[in-house]
């Protein structure tokens, strides 16, 4: 049964695990450059 799943699906499961690879190797925090930074900030402030 596991192996006709295997052979049905297995380069779904290969491909769906590349992508999560590459999405977990890939993961870093961003930060804004100071303009849209800023401008980030006054639309916030605008809206309160």
């Amino acid at each position: 049964m596991i192996g006709r799943i295997l052979s049905d699906y297995g380069m779904v499961l290969v491909l769906i695990a590349l992508c999560v690879m590459i999405s977990l190797l890939t993961i870093e925090e961003q930060t804004p450059s100071p303009e849209t930074g800023a401008e980030q900030l006054l639309q916030q402030v605008a809206r309160d």
